[in-house]
């Protein structure tokens, strides 16, 4: 599992949202979690950059988008207050972010 993930409360908390790769969900797509649950979006896995994307702009729901595309609204998040990037269920992989921003919307 490599992705990154926002909290609303503390960094292990299971109120997560999560964008990225789960290879138990699925070896062939990326997948989000709301929560503790993964789910393959219809976005096909490729090498190269890829934009993942958080949007809490509303004040109401959050988007989740994958190089522009929409895989998931959802309303468990309103806030967040931790950002995890990485891999933290194994020891031993390697992965690559790059720009990262935050962003505030008024």
């Amino acid at each position: 599992m490599t992705g990154i993930c926002v909290n609303e409360e503390a960094i292990n908390s299971t109120d997560k949202v999560w964008l990225g790769v789960h290879n138990a969900t699925s070896t062939t797509k990326y997948c989000y979690a709301d929560g503790s649950t993964y789910i393959e979006t219809p976005v096909i896995r490729a090498n190269g950059w890829h934009r993942l994307e958080w949007d809490y702009s509303s004040g109401i729901n959050f988007v989740l988008r994958i190089d522009n595309i929409i895989v998931y609204v959802g309303t468990r998040i309103k806030q967040f207050k931790a950002i995890k990037m990485g891999n933290w269920e194994v020891t031993s992989a390697t992965a690559y972010f790059d720009d990262v921003y935050l962003m505030e919307v008024q």
